[in-house]
């Protein structure tokens, strides 16, 4: 609801158009969910059957998820690799990036969900019994959840599923507690920083009118 209005804001100002502005949204959302699919399909695939049956899916859905998600980002490189002519959709033309804009694409993906991941495990208590894959598969099927269900930042679907895969490794309200931390850190932080860097671009970039409106509130409430 917010985050591509202030795109287009932001990028429309630097003179870019409507369909620049559309491929940038598209290319960051992509490698979004690509890097969703590389490491969800990994630790989903690696994952011992005994970790699986501790998730809120099925054992069998497990495993077949995992080749589905492994074949999106290998099929995704083949095609950007072969690939180079535009698909024409009516009056939209799609043109894949070449292979090493995708490797990139690919390689920030997978680096912004391991940092997000690594910031509620470094949060948890010291004492966890909880291993790197297991608590990634949890993390991972925790936050498509959340995502799939439509409210926004999965605020208590993330929650619910985290403390339900964690059960009999973390206390809940160890794992609650360390949720809270995880949302004020990777959630609350960045919105506020984001907020008072917008608010200070937009003052410089309305300084005139704002210094027009207040003298003209100066003439009619003294």
């Amino acid at each position: 609801m917010t985050g591509t209005p202030i795109r287009v804001r932001f990028y429309s100002a630097e003179g870019i158009d409507g369909i620049g502005i559309a491929k940038i949204v598209s290319y960051c959302v992509g490698g979004f969910w690509l890097g969703f699919a590389t490491l969800g399909g990994v630790t989903l695939c690696i994952a011992p059957a005994s970790m699986l049956e501790l998730l809120p899916i099925r054992y069998e859905f497990a495993r077949v998820s995992s080749l589905l998600l492994i074949s999106l980002p290998i099929g995704y490189l083949v095609a950007t690799a072969r690939i180079r002519r535009a698909f024409t959709i009516r009056d939209w033309k799609l043109q894949l990036p070449n292979l090493r804009t995708a490797s990139a694409q690919l390689a920030i993906g997978v680096t912004d969900w391991c940092l997000a991941a690594s910031v509620l495990y470094l949060v948890f208590p010291s004492g966890a019994d909880v291993s790197p894959a297991f608590f990634g598969v949890c993390f991972l099927v925790a936050h498509a959840t959340g995502i799939l269900s439509g409210v926004p930042g999965g605020i208590g679907i993330f929650e619910t599923v985290m403390v339900v895969a964690m059960e009999g490794h973390i206390e809940s309200p160890a794992v609650l507690g360390s949720l809270v931390i995880f949302r004020v850190v990777y959630y609350v932080v960045p919105l506020v920083g984001a907020v008072l860097l917008l608010a200070w671009h937009e003052y410089h970039r309305q300084q005139t009118k704002i210094a027009q409106g207040l003298d003209t509130l100066d003439r009619i409430a003294p």
